[in-house]
């Protein structure tokens, strides 16, 4: 669970690669001891600011600021949406590429927020897995991009259109999930942060980090 790995570092910000399991920070949700940002931080040597967060199931990239100045400008443009997110994910059933527009509940269930995610589908596979009156098992890699930033948005956006994310407990199927526990040996949420384009804080010039090809999601 801690096996935390350097993706990109400069003076000024630290990108990496975060287990599923892992909280980023500390949190009242669990009395976890290690989080990623004290490993981050142990690696690097340095202070960091965190300056946004994945899901605990889900792995991939995170970004840290080295500064307070750094993560001032960071934090903004993550609040306003500015930084173009691309996640992979495994889905239930075979799909096209599109667009959803589905508003969410905030934390609190008393305000409906737009939400709307683009994806594409990568690859597609059909496996041997009776389910149902289904004598085979679908599923489909695609990658997302988010233009907002609301909670589990891509998980709760892909359970709105029948295509829940393989291995999530909250808005999964239960039923799929166990397919890829016994038959691929995928216990996790098969939702990766793989790539993060943002506007270099220190520079402005346009920087894309991206995890290396074979770290990527897959499709068994």
């Amino acid at each position: 669970m801690n096996n935390v790995s350097i993706i990109y570092q400069d003076e000024h910000i630290v990108a990496v690669n975060k287990p599923s399991g892992m909280f980023v920070h500390r949190t009242k949700l669990s009395d976890e001891s290690v989080f990623l940002l004290q490993t981050v931080r142990d690696l690097v040597g340095k202070h960091l600011y965190p300056v946004h967060r994945i899901d605990r199931p889900t792995n991939g990239l995170v970004v840290f600021a080295l500064s307070s100045e750094s993560a001032a400008t960071l934090c903004n443009n993550f609040r306003y949406n500015r930084i173009e997110k691309k996640y992979l994910a495994v889905v239930r059933g075979w799909v096209e590429d599109g667009t959803i527009d589905y508003s969410l509940l905030n934390e609190r269930g008393n305000k409906r927020n737009d939400a709307v995610t683009d994806y594409w589908l990568k690859q597609k596979k059909e496996y041997p897995f009776a389910i149902g009156k289904h004598q085979s098992s679908r599923y489909s890699l695609v990658e997302v991009s988010p233009r907002t930033g609301r909670m589990h948005q891509i998980r709760r956006h892909f359970k709105h259109i029948f295509h829940p994310v393989i291995g999530d407990t909250t808005y999964g199927d239960g039923t799929h999930n166990r397919i890829f526990r016994e038959q691929f040996s995928r216990h996790n949420l098969q939702l990766q942060a793989v790539s993060l384009s943002l506007s270099h804080p220190d520079t402005n010039k346009f920087l894309t980090i991206s995890l290396p090809i074979d770290m990527q999601l897959t499709l068994p």
